[in-house]
C-alpha cells in the first residue's frame, strides 16, 4: 500500500467537500463523462507521443495489411466519454461549447490520421479494479496503454512491466503536446516528486485523474456525524443498508481507520509535528498482527453490509436500496447529481479518521 494516500489527509478532512478538481473522479457513466472531452488532450497526446517514441508502443502495436496500427488500450470502466450527448447536455464554456457527439475513441482515431497521416484502430477494453487489471496482465493479456492507480503502476514499474515515456513526451515546443502544456500543476508535481525504485513516477506515468474516498449518504436517514466515520459501515443500526468497495486496498484502509479510530481522531495525534509521518506508518501497517485484526473486522462487516461492490453502489443509492455507500469522489458527485435530478438529496462526507487519495495514470 503506497504511503502517498495519506499525505494530505488533514487538509481534505477539514475541507469536508469535494473540490472541483476532484470531481473528475472515477468511472463516470456515459451521461456523466462531461469532463472527458477536456481531458481528451491528455489521452490523445499520450497515445500519439508513445506511438512515435523509439522502443515504445510502435514496437508493440500490431499493424494490419493496410498499414493501420492497432492500439490496445485498457481503462477503468466508464472512464472516458462514450459520446451520444443530446443537445440539452451541451457544456457552455467561455472557450466554446463542448458536446460529445462521437466517442473519444472515434475522435482520437480521426484526429490522429488527420494530424499524422497514420491510420490507427483502437481496441478499447475496460477493467473494474486495479487487481482485475493485474490479473488480466498476469494471465497474458497484452496492451499498449493501461490506466492503473498509483500503487498498481508502482508495482508494474517495480516488476519491469512498463516502458519509460520518451523525451518527446515532455517537449513543450511541440504544438500537439497538449498534455505537458495543460497538465494540472498539482498532478505534475505529485508525479515528479514521488518515485518507485529511485525513479519518479513521471518517467513512466502520465497523470490522468485523482480524487478521494468518502461516504455518500442519505441525510434524511443518516446524520452527517454518523456518516463522518468509517465505523458506520459496521453499525448494526444500518445492517444491510450500507455498502463497501470490493477492493483490497480500499477495504483494508477502512478497516485500519476504524481500528485506529481513537488514535487518529485524538487532538494530540492530529497536532503532533510528525503527524504525516506517523499517519503513514499507522495506515500502512501490513504486519501479520494487523492483517489478522483487519480480517476479523471485515468478517464482521461482511455480515452487516448490503454488498461489496465496485459500481452498483451508485444505482443502489439513487434507488434507495441502501442509505450509505463507500465511494470514490467522482462517483459520489455523479450519484448526487443523479439523485438531484429526481429531487432526491444525497450528501458526501469525508470520514474523520482519514481518507485515501488516489491518482490514476497512463502507462
Amino acid at each position: 500500500m503506497s504511503k502517498l494516500h495519506f499525505d494530505r489527509v488533514r487538509t481534505l478532512h477539514r475541507r469536508g467537500t469535494v473540490a472541483e478538481s476532484e470531481r473528475s473522479g472515477r468511472r463516470w457513466k456515459t451521461s456523466s463523462c462531461r469532463r472527458g472531452l477536456a481531458l481528451f488532450a491528455a489521452t490523445g497526446l499520450t497515445l500519439s507521443t508513445l506511438l512515435s517514441s523509439a522502443g515504445g508502443i510502435e514496437a508493440q502495436a500490431a499493424t494490419t495489411s493496410d498499414d493501420t496500427i492497432t492500439l490496445r488500450v485498457c481503462n477503468w470502466e466508464e472512464y472516458i466519454d462514450q459520446g451520444g450527448w443530446s443537445d440539452d447536455e451541451v457544456i457552455d464554456l467561455p472557450s466554446g461549447d463542448i458536446i460529445g457527439k462521437n466517442s473519444m475513441v472515434t475522435d482520437f482515431e480521426n484526429w490522429y490520421q488527420e494530424t499524422y497521416g497514420q491510420k490507427v484502430k483502437v481496441e478499447y477494453s475496460t477493467f473494474g479494479t486495479n487487481e482485475d487489471l493485474y490479473n488480466m496482465l498476469t494471465l497474458g493479456d497484452t496492451y499498449d496503454l493501461v490506466c492503473p492507480s498509483e500503487y498498481m503502476f508502482m508495482k508494474l514499474i517495480h516488476e519491469g512491466k512498463v516502458q519509460p515515456l520518451s523525451d518527446h513526451f515532455f517537449d513543450e515546443t511541440d504544438e500537439h503536446n497538449y498534455y505537458i502544456k495543460g497538465v494540472s500543476p498539482y498532478l505534475r508535481k505529485i508525479f515528479e516528486d514521488h518515485d518507485m525504485d529511485g525513479e519518479p513516477w513521471s518517467h513512466y506515468a502520465a497523470g490522468y485523474m485523482w480524487g478521494i474516498t468518502g461516504i455518500v449518504y442519505n441525510p434524511a436517514l443518516m446524520t452527517r456525524e454518523e456518516a463522518s466515520t468509517w465505523a458506520v459501515l459496521a453499525d448494526p443500526a444500518y445492517r444491510k443498508r450500507v455498502t463497501i468497495k470490493d477492493s483490497v486496498r480500499e477495504a483494508y484502509f477502512i478497516a485500519m481507520s476504524v481500528l485506529h479510530h481513537d488514535m487518529l481522531t485524538s487532538p494530540e495525534f492530529q497536532s503532533d509535528p510528525e503527524y504525516h509521518q506517523k499517519l503513514e506508518e499507522a495506515q500502512n501497517d501490513a504486519s501479520p498482527e494487523m492483517i489478522a485484526r483487519v480480517q476479523d473486522w471485515l468478517q464482521d462487516v461482511k455480515d452487516n453490509v448490503y454488498s461489496f461492490e465496485v459500481d452498483s453502489g451508485k444505482a443502489d443509492m439513487v434507488t434507495g436500496k441502501v442509505i450509505a455507500n463507500d465511494q470514490w469522489s467522482g462517483d459520489a458527485v455523479y450519484t448526487m447529481d443523479q439523485a438531484d435530478e429526481d429531487d432526491f438529496q444525497l450528501d458526501f462526507a469525508v470520514p474523520e479518521e482519514s481518507t485515501n487519495i488516489y491518482f490514476d495514470g497512463w502507462v
